[in-house]
């Protein structure tokens, strides 16, 4: 009854604390990828602002210029790049669009949106993000991101915008698994709904009744917690974290009807036997016969209770060796009953963790901790590994002094793999497999600490695809893509292995050289540049398509104390080189032609 007791209780924290351990993993997730969103659009918004001069924010609707094309074809582009964005605008200081992603110009006006009067009367707003608001141009539930845009006086001349249509939220939520009754949302800092599933469409765009509001309120930028949803009704284990510095939120939630479904399953099942076996027990007082058959039947539903538990289950002697094993320990392993009790539970331990596990059994020998709680790995009989719960505790024989390990163990190699899978795909660029932009950033500025206190060499190298619009714009998207990938392919190859290279925008790439001089990287540049030179993309139709690359150089030097000096240096040589006429590799402060 004891190890019962102690079963559905440990099984019951478990299930807690792995719902918990879920949807904190989520939520950070979730940041990541509205971050790295809305940092890529931000890129966007930068670099229009840097095409825009003062005269271009003149114009009025319909009133067209011979730039309109050139504009027309910079945001479409930009649009194209950035599948999460549903429209990118130019609009003037009275509110109107002058030039658009879209084929034909919307005749709209935005002057009384409220993100766009903050532009307007707040000089130094920056990155303003609107609350979720319904599209005038598409008519879908859409969150605006918009750049102020002066003239050279100062005055307010307009804004750059782009907009991310919830509906590209709805389906990434849609594509998660939280089982039957899991959530996911999107929240602004008022708590107006932004996107959510399951879907909740007569709340979106409303202000939600949301136990976080206290959380938020105090400057609480993530929490966990247990809650009843004002929304639909169901209790979830819920948690929810700010995006970065960003006036938004995202929720994730798990329903307590999902996580504890197994458990309460349990609870019935053993009471029910631990009834009768009460049941039987109060007999003893009549016939010791009957007493002593109840004891067996009491055993024997022990024995039941032990080998078809939902979670693996093992006793295990002082020297290791397993004693009882369930059915349930088997399927995690891969081996037999009679298999197991001819091994140890060193032999079915990883390497890596076989003193972790030593150092606790002292420690709980001793008397110092009465049980523990970890996850380690097991090495199956098929040689694969498996990653479990392990929750380990001692049941002491009250006659005889004897002690046997208990052992409680669930698979949770699942969610370690989604952890590891959802880890790398936040740090990772999709296209190319390199490191994203703010992977990149936080390698570059880890380097950056080591080079300033071992005072050691290191150089940066930013490298851009020559022409590479014009490649989209005459062989496709598609034939761009594979040049993307072929170029970062050629990179792995000629670099090396300390080497760290990401995709920093669509077609511009970063790379750090530590214990390197200018001039050691000028030729690893010019080697990498040679190759790609001399590299092909064969199409259906037509000659392969070729490319080149342009690379500007610049090293650390004292007084940087952040990586995006360097960046900005190396971008000046980058842009020095394709003035000079691409396809070569620039130094800063010097003129290098390509061999």
């Amino acid at each position: 009854m004891a190890l019962l007791l102690l079963s559905l209780g440990n099984e019951y924290q478990e299930a807690e604390k792995q719902a918990q351990s879920e949807v904190e993993t989520l939520s950070r997730v979730l940041e990541e990828h509205a971050l790295a969103i809305v940092q890529q659009v931000d890129l966007v918004l930068h670099d229009v602002q840097s095409h825009v001069r003062p005269n271009d924010m003149r114009l009025r609707h319909m009133s067209g210029d011979a730039s309109a094309r050139k504009f027309h074809a910079l945001l479409k582009s930009h649009h194209d790049d950035v599948p999460e964005l549903s429209l990118l605008h130019l609009i003037n200081a009275s509110g109107e669009h002058i030039h658009s992603s879209l084929a034909v110009l919307p005749n709209v006006n935005l002057a009384d949106r409220q993100y766009f009067q903050r532009q307007k009367n707040e000089a130094a707003a920056g990155l303003v993000i609107s609350a979720p608001v319904i599209s005038r141009v598409t008519g879908n539930l859409t969150l605006i991101l918009s750049r102020r845009i002066n003239f050279g006086d100062g005055r307010f001349a307009g804004t750059v915008q782009a907009s991310l249509d919830m509906k590209y939220f709805q389906h990434f939520y849609h594509s998660l698994n939280l089982g039957k009754h899991g959530m996911v949302a999107l929240y602004d800092q008022t708590l107006s709904l932004a996107a959510r599933y399951p879907p909740s469409e007569k709340d979106m765009g409303k202000i939600s009744s949301l136990d976080a509001k206290l959380f938020i309120q105090n400057g609480i930028s993530h929490a966990t917690y247990h809650t009843k949803s004002s929304l639909d009704g169901v209790s979830r284990i819920e948690s929810f974290r700010q995006v970065g510095n960003l006036p938004l939120y995202v929720f994730a939630g798990i329903a307590e009807n999902d996580y504890l479904a197994e458990w309460r399953r349990h609870v019935w099942q053993y009471g029910i036997g631990l009834v009768i076996f009460s049941i039987m027990l109060i007999m003893i007082g009549k016939r010791q016969r009957l007493a002593e058959e109840a004891l067996l039947k009491s055993e024997n539903r022990f024995r039941n209770a032990l080998e078809h538990a939902a979670i693996g289950m093992a006793l295990v002697s002082p020297d290791g060796k397993f004693v009882q094993v369930n059915h349930a320990f088997c399927d995690i392993v891969g081996y037999k009953q009679e298999e197991l009790l001819n091994l140890t539970l060193e032999t079915i331990t990883h390497p890596d963790d076989v003193a972790m596990d030593h150092t606790h059994i002292k420690e709980m020998e001793a008397g110092k901790i009465r049980s523990y709680e970890i996850e380690k790995r097991y090495v199956r009989k098929d040689g694969r590994i498996v990653w479990v719960q392990n929750t380990v505790s001692i049941s002491r024989d009250a006659t005889e002094g004897q002690r046997q390990i208990i052992q409680q163990v669930q698979d949770i190699t699942l969610r370690k793999e989604l952890a590891q899978q959802l880890e790398h795909e936040a740090r990772t660029d999709f296209l190319t497999g390199l490191s994203n932009r703010r992977h990149f950033l936080e390698l570059a500025t880890q380097e950056l600490i080591r080079v300033r206190r071992y005072r050691s060499p290191l150089t940066l190298a930013m490298l851009d695809l020559d022409h590479f619009k014009t490649i989209n714009d005459t062989y496709g998207h598609e034939v761009g893509d594979k040049v993307l990938i072929e170029l970062a392919e050629l990179c792995r190859r000629t670099l090396r292995e300390p080497d760290v290279m990401g995709r920093i925008g669509g077609e511009e790439f970063a790379i750090l050289l530590p214990q390197t001089t200018s001039a050691q990287a000028y030729e690893i540049a010019e080697r990498l540049r040679a190759a790609i030179s001399a590299t092909s993309i064969p199409i259906e139709r037509g000659l392969p398509v070729r490319f080149t690359v342009s690379v500007g150089i610049t090293s650390f030097v004292s007084s940087d104390t952040n990586i995006d000096m360097l960046l900005s240096r190396a971008d000046k040589a980058l842009y020095a080189a394709k003035r000079e006429g691409r396809n070569r590799v620039i130094i800063e402060g010097k003129s290098m032609q390509a061999t």
